[in-house]
């Protein structure tokens, strides 16, 4: 929807012997519970509550690639102080950026001018080592934590104590304001937090937090949430409004935490090595930062200003810098001669300071990207209808962050040796090809340096061929994104593969064509739960007919590449989500039947192109006729607060909203045709002019339906198909035939053509109906030859022509319909559908553990599921704890579940899982191959027996460099050579990085971010 996925595996040690202790002397003391000795400090494992939450599956480590990107030069001016002459544990800028604070083991807290190097106050009041500081938001006062059990409170300019809070048990390591500056937040090593009011004379907390089972070594507060981070691996959101507790497991004595900058995302640091960032929403893990030394001290990291990079010192006395969303090392400065204890970022410019058990302070300035390092960004087509399928507008996007320039992989571009360009692409012949032609060895590079994003898997053959043909030297990084698929909705994604459909029920195509396409359909399957980070539960429909076994071959597939993809990590949580796979052949009728819902209705009546494109005339506002293009997506509020209500209530909808203008200026009541009304009106508003094209365009489309029902005898036909469809009339009777309604219909020279063949059709696949009838019915309805093959080539979606259907049962096909209303002239009547698509009984039957499992029988073996239901009676890591008190505590969903249909799914269907997501309060998507409306459906049944044609030739465009296999010669360099054994044909590598999905990057100076994150955000968004 992409960052270094050097994922962190859960550590199960039984012992620890590395010293959690801050940097320094003797003094200090140890992080966690330790027991001493006259020699030696052996430190207890620190408490692990049972991995049993939901904790985030975690993909495969990355594996090592011959693209390491160098340690970039940095052009910095620096700053130095001996500032104590002993050790320093902590710096940090006040909130304005002017000064520098600082304190460590001489007890003294000093107040530094970074530009005049000069210590401008000292505070002394501790009578043990300083380890903390925090500065209040208006910067007249200070908090200061340390060895000695206590918080002071200080005064900025006359440097006296204002309040002394005693009352913990043990050394405070951390404290922060609240936002007011009106209480003070202390976590320390007696596993508690205490809140304290900076207002009042309370010697008590107002507040003592006991969740933490050891020493709390780090806190923030922003907003109503306190995040802590403990030794005990445990990183805890309070939300201090609400009075609700989340804890996210690391597993790792955790030595900093601290929220990003639009409180989205939380970066940790742990004593092993590692910087993580995590999703503040689901605790999911972003992003690892590796390559610095923190394995025994406690060392703090931050972001910087603009949250695009991050920052952590090294017990080598290094300070790391890496980037956000390529969780590489883009800087590594040798600042100290010893352990880097402390870093902090000036809150609005490229600067920083950092502290050290050496004594020394360190301002460093023009801590930045080099300009002009990333200008070009390089998209393939298919690529870029990716993106712009999340709503992500490509060149909006980067003009906002800086790019100047963005072109088309297919198109032929100019060198610019001097700036880097980021590609994103699929992984397919045609786009490695060009990508090599840009930076081929032998020959000059068209740009500086390359860093390539490939929105799916590379091959292993592709894969290796890139790294052979490409000079080595310029491709800086490679990842994959696992985004291969279109979020079309907040619930929906897409496969975009219509022809699926040819080549798992076509009988000319499914023998060449069927394996390839479930490969390629599990594939993109996998790139869905890559970006959601889940290892779901795979269970299929078994159809009775062996030679319809197309949804268990596809969940056959994909269990085999989840195996392959989570290898080594195995499924973790109390309730693993499910993922059940289906395909046309079980419900053939619902894309047959006419819907009187606003989005269904639409894009069958209408000519709407995909679904969203509406095309329309205007007027300009020279009085001309404009011709314009609107597009029905998520953007458009009105579309999405209508677009699952019926026509009618459409209507209603527009009329209310137009009259509430009304009354500001015009109370004139409506008459005549609403419609034509509302149109007269929305001219005559001048406070209507900004939304005034959205509301005409829903108008016109609402009228054109209503035109098209009054004019086809669109109710009568409906309520015909729904009797078929469930074998009852809207009274309940049950008739003896349907033979002389369905005569009538297809006599009736105005019904249209294909309402008629819609009826056909579904007569055939609810009644017995024998050829000779069959025939009669064509001549009848007077169906040319190809109106017939639609007809007929149902028998290869499973359809047997000559038997009949089994009755529906009433749970899976029948609601309560309301009586009819009282309507306007221009208003239908409606009953509710009686028929409901059979993927609302799936619905229900997974939601209440109730789903025929013979007919919906899981991939896994019964040995393996019995081990997830074992997890059942046990409670997860990640919830919402009872802590201080429950109210206003926000539900969270009780279940995840992904249906998958290959072959098509309906806007009808698409209504039907947001219905049963807010019923049963679960989190349900819905994808599949392709979206399909009742005309597509019709024109793909007409080709289904042969196929459909040939695709007409792409227009005109540069050519692609034919692949030319490499070898490497005698003296080591890579060398093309002709005429050798293709390196298409060789064994597969398995050097080739599998990424996770990137991060957001607030504000970057990578142009790529923003693009990326916008579709991430959206299928991130599918679980929310």
């Amino acid at each position: 929807m992409s960052i270094a996925a050097t994922l962190a595996a859960h550590r199960n040690k039984t012992a620890i012997t590395s010293k959690y202790q801050s940097p320094g002397n003797s003094n200090s003391k140890p992080l966690g519970n330790s027991i001493t000795s006259s020699t030696t400090t052996v430190v207890a494992p620190p408490p692990r509550i049972p991995q049993t939450g939901p904790t985030p599956p975690l993909p495969p480590p990355k594996k090592p690639t011959s693209f390491d990107i160098p340690t970039l030069p940095i052009h910095q001016d620096q700053v130095v102080s001996d500032a104590t002459g002993s050790q320093i544990n902590i710096c940090c800028y006040n909130t304005t950026g002017e000064y520098i604070l600082t304190g460590g083991v001489d007890r003294t807290v000093r107040l530094w001018n970074p530009e005049t190097r000069f210590c401008i106050k000292s505070y002394e009041a501790h009578g043990w080592e300083v380890l903390d500081l925090a500065v209040s938001p208006e910067n007249g006062k200070f908090a200061s934590c340390g060895g000695d059990k206590t918080v002071f409170l200080w005064d900025v300019m006359s440097g006296m104590t204002i309040r002394r809070f005693s009352g913990h048990t043990q050394r405070v390591n951390a404290v922060d304001f609240n936002e007011e500056g009106t209480v003070i937040a202390s976590g320390s090593y007696d596993a508690t937090i205490r809140l304290w009011d900076c207002r009042s004379q309370l010697r008590a907390p107002i507040q003592i937090l006991e969740e933490p089972k050891d020493s709390v070594t780090s806190i923030q507060i922003k907003g109503s949430d306190l995040l802590a981070g403990c030794v005990d691996g445990s990183i805890r959101i309070y939300d201090l409004r609400m009075g609700a507790l989340i804890t996210d497991q690391i597993f790792e004595p955790i030595t900093s935490v601290s929220f990003s900058k639009d409180g989205n995302c939380i970066l940790a640091s742990s004593l092993d090595d590692t910087v993580r960032l995590m999703d503040r929403a689901n605790g999911g893990l972003l992003n690892a930062y590796k390559g610095h030394v923190n394995n025994k001290y406690k060392i703090r990291s931050c972001l910087s200003n603009s949250d695009a990079h991050v920052i952590a010192g090294s017990e080598d006395g290094r300070i790391y810098i890496w980037d956000l969303i390529e969780g590489d090392v883009v800087y590594r400065i040798d600042a100290h001669s010893k352990i880097v204890s402390s870093i902090a970022y000036h809150p609005s410019e490229d600067r920083m300071c950092s502290a050290s058990v050496d004594g020394f302070l360190e301002a460093i300035d023009n801590v930045k990207v080099e300009p002009g390092r990333y200008k070009y960004v390089i998209v393939d087509s298919r690529a870029a209808e990716i993106m712009a399928s999340a709503g992500c507008n490509l060149a909006d996007v980067l003009a906002r962050e800086g790019t100047m320039y963005l072109e088309q992989l297919e198109k032929r571009r100019s060198p610019s040796a001097g700036v880097e360009a980021i590609y994103f692409a699929m992984p397919t012949e045609d786009s490695v090809r060009r990508i090599i032609r840009d930076f081929k060895v032998g020959r000059p590079a068209t740009y500086s340096a390359a860093h390539l994003f490939f929105l799916a898997a590379m091959d292993d053959k592709m894969f290796d061929h890139l790294r052979a043909s490409t000079d080595a030297k310029y491709i800086k990084s490679l990842k994959e994104l696992f985004m291969d698929f279109y979020a079309v909705e907040s619930r929906v994604f897409s496969l975009g593969r219509r022809n699926a459909f040819f080549n798992l029920f076509s009988p000319q195509l499914r023998e060449i064509n069927q394996v390839s396409e479930v490969n390629a359909i599990a594939k993109q399957l996998i790139s869905v739960c890559a970006s959601l980070q889940i290892n779901p539960i795979v269970s299929y429909h078994r159809s009775s007919d062996l030679s319809m076994q197309t949804s268990k071959n596809i969940a056959m597939t994909v269990q085999t590449e989840l195996d392959e993809y989570y290898k080594g990590h195995p499924r973790v949580g109390l309730k693993p989500p499910q993922l059940v796979i289906i395909d046309r052949t079980l419900d053939p009728i619902t894309p047959i039947l006419h819907d009187f819902f606003y989005q269904a209705m639409a894009t069958d009546l209408m000519p709407i192109q995909d679904g969203t494109k509406y095309e329309y005339t205007s007027v300009g506002q020279d009085g001309q006729p404009v011709e314009k293009v609107a597009l029905l997506d998520e953007a458009d509020k009105t579309f999405v607060k209508i677009r699952h209500n019926h026509i009618t209530d459409c209507i209603k909808f527009l009329k209310t909203h137009v009259d509430e203008l009304m009354a500001e200026s015009v109370n004139k009541p409506m008459s005549g045709n609403q419609l034509d009304v509302l149109r007269e009106q929305m001219a005559k508003l001048p406070q209507f002019q900004e939304n005034k094209e959205k509301f005409s365009v829903h108008l016109e489309i609402v009228n054109g339906c209503m035109e098209y029902i009054k004019h086809n005898r669109i109710v009568d036909i409906s309520n015909l198909e729904q009797s078929l469809a469930t074998g009852q009339l809207a009274n309940g009777e049950i008739p003896k035939s349907f033979d002389p309604e369905i005569a009538a219909f297809l006599d009736d020279n105005s019904v249209r053509m294909v309402d008629r063949l819609r009826l056909v059709m579904l007569f055939f696949i609810t009644q017995a109906v024998p050829q000779e009838m069959r025939n009669q019915l064509f001549q009848l309805s007077r169906c040319n030859y190809a109106d017939r093959e639609i007809a007929n080539n149902l028998e290869f979606l499973g359809v047997k022509l000559d038997v009949a259907a089994p009755p529906p049962t009433k749970k899976w096909f029948f609601s309560e319909f309301l009586k009819k209303k009282s309507v306007a002239e221009d208003e239908i009547e409606y009953d509710l559908p009686r028929y409901i698509p059979v993927i609302k009984s799936i619905f229900d039957g997974v939601v209440n553990e109730n789903l025929d499992r013979d007919q919906y029988p899981y991939t896994l073996a019964p040995d393996q599921l019995e081990t997830i239901q074992a997890r059942k009676t046990v409670r997860s890591l990640r919830s919402a704890q009872p802590t201080f008190h429950h109210k206003g505590r926000r539900n969270e969903p009780k279940g995840r579940l992904i249906l998958f249909i290959a072959g098509g799914v309906t806007y009808s269907e698409i209504r039907a899982v947001y219905e049963s997501a807010a019923q049963h309060e679960w989190d349900i998507l819905i994808g599949s191959t392709h979206i399909i409306t009742p005309p597509i459906f019709m024109e793909d049944m007409r080709l289904l027996r042969s196929g459909p044609p040939p695709p007409p030739p792409p227009p005109p465009r540069s050519p692609s460099p034919p692949l030319e296999p490499v070898v490497k010669d005698n003296k080591g360099a890579f060398a093309s050579v002709k005429n050798v054994k293709n390196v298409f044909s060789s064994p597969a590598s398995s050097v080739k990085p599998v990424m996770a999905p990137k991060p957001q990057r607030p504000t970057s100076q990578l142009q790529h971010t923003s693009s990326e994150q916008k579709v991430k955000d959206k299928i991130k968004g599918l679980w929310k």
